[in-house]
């Protein structure tokens, strides 16, 4: 969900957005500029993102062509400043940018966007590298990534949708494991292309382009809309919780 308060800041009208900016929310802050745009004149516009946790491929596309019409885009967190930058270097393509009634209904507008959408789902994942095959979980939500597998933690952040990219923390909390060929701990960088269910990704460990596995992800299902927010463990915390299963 989306939420867009449109506020007169003396000389400037600002686009405040809290929520996700993805699918057909997309379409509905479109609608919004669109409106208000129309209807002021002698003032200037910004769009603050601080209050956004996730834009899709679709949203990206759309701050962009409001930035090329004279929309400021405003964030003071550095993860948000960062996005913008990279919004910002990105080609804007028509393809990114058609009206909803190119899936012809709303109903198939929705269900296109649901087969993408990385956000609030989780995954298994079979791994395939240099150590042979081994398998794991891993969930996306909020744009942070968190898996693992029988000797192994995966911690992270990604960005995109039908086509993500993202970094990825490995903690190895059995020493004696080596499921992904990537021994001890250490940072991965990967790309992926999403095709409905299915991703097929590349991984490198960070430093060390040489050292590179393919995985394969198979959608289970999307998170369940309430429930508590999760965050990291500390590593510590991990070491003790297998050092006291081991004792």
């Amino acid at each position: 969900m989306l939420r867009v308060t449109v506020e007169e800041r003396g000389e400037r009208v600002i686009f405040r957005l809290e929520g996700k900016l993805k699918g057909p929310w997309v379409t509905e802050l479109e609608r919004c500029w669109r409106s208000t745009s129309g209807h002021v004149t002698g003032k200037t516009f910004g769009a603050d993102l601080d209050g956004v946790d996730f834009i899709d491929d679709q949203g990206k596309a759309l701050l962009k062509e409001m930035a090329k019409a004279g929309v400021e885009l405003i964030a003071t967190e550095s993860m948000m400043r960062s996005t913008i930058q990279q919004i910002l270097a990105k080609p804007c393509t028509n393809s990114s940018m058609e009206n909803t009634s190119g899936h012809g209904s709303k109903a198939e507008f929705k269900r296109s966007m649901e087969e993408y959408k990385m956000d609030e789902t989780f995954w298994t994942v079979e791994f395939t590298g240099a150590a042979g095959v081994s398998a794991g979980v891993v969930i996306f939500t909020k744009g942070k990534i968190f898996g693992g597998n029988s000797g192994q933690t995966f911690m992270g952040t990604y960005d995109g949708d039908s086509n993500v990219k993202g970094n990825i923390s490995v903690h190895t909390f059995d020493p004696g494991f080596n499921g992904t060929g990537t021994p001890g701990d250490c940072e991965l960088e990967f790309s992926g292309t999403v095709e409905g269910k299915t991703m097929i990704a590349t991984a490198n460990v960070v430093g060390d382009p040489g050292r590179k596995f393919t995985a394969r992800l198979t959608k289970v299902s999307d998170l369940p809309e309430e429930r508590a927010e999760w965050s990291a463990v500390p590593r510590d915390d991990i070491n003790l919780a297998t050092s006291s299963a081991n004792s």
